[in-house]
């Protein structure tokens, strides 16, 4: 029961894709938490093969941020390093990654 829970709660995200892009999903990157262990990862990869979406990479939410700031930020990629912080702080649980951005 709990893997048809699960299903159904990817294939809706494809959904939801699907009506806002406009167009089919078939591959997807997958963020976790941090703290997901090796089983629960595992556990996730089943499920979305269950949905019928090919998972191309599962990705931290920390390394997920840091990217997400490279690009959206244009962090302009030089030889002095910069670093940055990322603290997310929720009612589960609390991390903190430091990423530093050089060439």
């Amino acid at each position: 029961a709990v893997v048809s829970t699960q299903s159904t709660g990817v294939e809706n995200a494809v959904q939801l894709a699907v009506a806002h892009g406009g167009s089919a999903v078939s591959k997807v990157i997958i963020v976790v938490p941090p703290f997901f262990n090796q089983r629960e990862r595992e556990a996730l990869m089943n499920v979305a093969d269950i949905a019928g979406v090919q998972v191309l990479q599962l990705m931290s939410s920390s390394s997920a941020i840091a990217l997400q700031y490279a690009v959206f930020r244009n962090v302009e990629m030089v030889e002095k390093p910069l670093i940055v912080l990322f603290a997310t702080v929720g009612a589960q649980f609390t991390s903190a990654a430091v990423v530093s951005y050089a060439l």
